[in-house]
């Protein structure tokens, strides 16, 4: 079943829709499908959630991460949102990220022109002096820094006392022993974080039992905060993580080594409990979690970031109007640059959610260049390209493209698989590469013709989904019922992937990610531990009886008792005495007169 777009402009909510709207279009369409048997799940791509209007977060637990997401426990307030339908044609119902028309009255001249291959010199002098003579800590310190460690403890102990518990004097090892467990989780992951404290050998780890106790590791997690509760501003929904935020963002941006192309995408973090600012995106690996609009180098180094929330405190409303919600951070985040590295000229590679003329204009202006694919209907009506329909008919490698001349941006389409649209103000069409396609009819590969643009884009965007790869490999495992949770432990692998990129690039290109990574784990752990207590009488909060699996107390083989230098309390539930004889198999104490009733289901 197709959407009817004419019938659809006649809606009284062309202009835009609710998700409530949305859900009765699809709903509406499903029971239509049913009469001709086509299934409308196959036309629609996906629906955009914006988040709604701010309230108040609280910090009590959220649902369990494994439940909710489900249509049925929607708010009202998410249901008054705005929301989107993408279908797989690419056409759109209710655009969230609308841009403004380019130039509506300004009369534009199109060339058949190409674009001259710009060279890039200035970025060859630049070098990563700063990170060679450091170890993995120092290198991963300079990121997560004291100033922050220090901050998280300060938050910690006044969040205790701003409910009410008693005080639990966190320090600031404590804290660092603390995130060296977080990452140890990211390639030791456990069913749940009480395992690592469990006395079983196949789950037991000797390094975080012998560094915090369990119960101590419990409460720092149920203490950890991230911002002053007295302070919060409630139009930011992210005011729980926002002074960390920040923190980190100035770190990202000092360390930044200027280099030529940089990537602006978009990455989800993995939640699927309850906040406003939760999305759902349709054929993502990740489909339920928050979305970060990121800025990254080629090789995946976080340069700043912020959280999609949508009528967000630091937005901008001119950039909103003039590049629409999704491109405007990118604005914001180059503004935030450090002053000294806004003056490089960066080539920005993004996709079709963010391209367009005005976008690529500004840019421009600004002293940067710009690729990306683009929207059909973000081309301008009188450019003279032929449509997608005309295209699609074309021989596979054909392009064809035009030059508008005063902004000097140049609109390629070339004939793949599909029609790609790309836009740049740096690249042409030639020379043009030759790349490999299997043909279907021939039964072989053969080469054709692939628009320089294009090939470069291909080349040099990616670095977001770089960084979600290297991210999700060693993501940190122990999960939280709190809704910051997610993020808070997003920003520490951001930091620590930002860290191992940094130091390879100084001369320690052998150095993998998990061996930089077991190196801090290492370091933390036995440098920050606290003293364990003497040995005493087991603390398990189990019956003495099930210490042993029951597979191997009731086989009935092997059991043999004898004596031992060093008397133990008996094993059995109903007996409190001291003994000197064990079981040889199940390694517990037990005396004469239990032995058999032990052994006996």
């Amino acid at each position: 079943m197709n959407f009817d777009l004419d019938a659809w402009k006649k809606t009284p909510f062309a202009d835009g829709l609710t998700l409530e709207e949305a859900l009765h279009i699809l709903e509406g369409n499903e029971d239509a499908a049913q009469s001709d048997g086509s299934d409308v799940q196959e036309e629609v791509a996906g629906i955009y959630i914006a988040p709604p209007e701010p309230n108040v977060l609280t910090d009590e637990d959220s649902a369990d991460e494994d439940e909710g997401g489900l249509i049925d426990n929607l708010t009202a307030r998410q249901l008054n949102s705005d929301a989107e339908i993408v279908l797989r044609n690419n056409n759109r119902f209710g655009e969230i990220f609308k841009v403004s028309e380019y130039a509506k009255n300004r009369k534009r001249t199109w060339i058949e022109g190409d674009l001259q291959n710009i060279p890039y010199d200035k970025f060859t002098t630049e070098s990563y002096d700063l990170f060679k003579d450091i170890t993995p800590v120092e290198c991963f310190e300079m990121f997560l820094t004291d100033e922050i460690f220090m901050f998280l403890k300060d938050e910690s102990n006044k969040y205790a006392l701003f409910k009410n518990m008693p005080d639990p004097q966190i320090s600031v090892d404590e804290i660092k022993a603390f995130i060296g467990i977080l990452l140890l989780s990211g390639y030791v992951d456990l069913p749940g974080k009480r395992f690592y404290w469990e006395t079983k050998l196949d789950v037991h780890n000797v390094l975080v039992s012998n560094c915090m106790r369990r119960d101590r590791f419990i409460q720092i997690m149920k203490c950890m905060h991230a911002a002053d509760n007295s302070k919060l501003d409630l139009k930011d929904k992210m005011n729980k993580l926002r002074p960390l935020m920040d923190m980190l963002k100035i770190n990202f941006s000092k360390y930044f080594v200027p280099c030529e192309s940089l990537d602006f995408d978009e990455s989800m973090v993995k939640y699927y409990g309850r906040h406003g600012c939760k999305q759902f995106i349709r054929g993502k690996p990740i489909r339920f979690g928050y979305k970060v609009w990121c800025l990254n180098t080629k090789a995946g180094y976080l340069i700043d970031f912020e959280v999609y929330q949508g009528k967000t405190q630091a937005s901008n409303k001119t950039y909103d109007e003039t590049f629409g919600k999704a491109a405007a951070p990118l604005i914001l985040l180059l503004d935030n640059l450090p002053r000294e590295k806004q003056n490089y000229p960066y080539h920005i590679y993004m996709d079709n959610l963010f391209t367009s003329l005005n976008l690529l204009k500004c840019l421009k202006e600004r002293g940067y260049h710009g690729t990306g694919t683009i929207r059909e209907n973000r081309i301008p009506k009188d450019c003279p390209l032929p449509n997608k329909a005309t295209m699609s008919k074309m021989e596979r490698g054909k392009s064809t493209a035009v030059l508008e001349k005063e902004d000097g941006i140049l609109i390629c389409k070339w004939m793949d698989n599909n029609v790609v649209s790309v836009a740049s103000t740096a690249y042409g069409v030639q020379p043009a590469a030759k790349i490999k396609r299997f043909c279907q009819k021939k039964r072989k590969n053969i080469s054709i013709s692939q628009p320089m643009l294009i090939n470069q884009y291909n080349k040099n965007m990616g670095g977001t989904d770089r960084m979600d790869e290297d991210i999700g490999q060693r993501r940190i495992s122990i999960r939280g019922k709190k809704w910051w949770w997610p993020l808070f432990t997003w920003l520490i692998d951001a930091a620590m992937n930002n860290a191992w990129l940094s130091y390879r690039q100084a001369g320690h290109a052998s150095c993998q990610k998990l061996q930089f990574r077991r190196a801090i784990v290492l370091c933390y752990l036995e440098r920050y531990k606290t003293p364990t207590k003497l040995p005493g009488p087991s603390t398990s909060s189990s019956p003495r009886s099930s210490r042993v699996p029951i597979d191997i107390r009731y086989d009935r083989i092997d059991h043999f008792i004898e004596p031992i230098p060093k008397r133990k309390r008996c094993a059995s539930e109903t007996c409190t005495s001291t003994v000197n004889t064990i079981c040889v198999k199940c390694k517990v104490g037990l005396c004469v007169k239990c032995f058999h009733p032990y052994h006996k289901k």
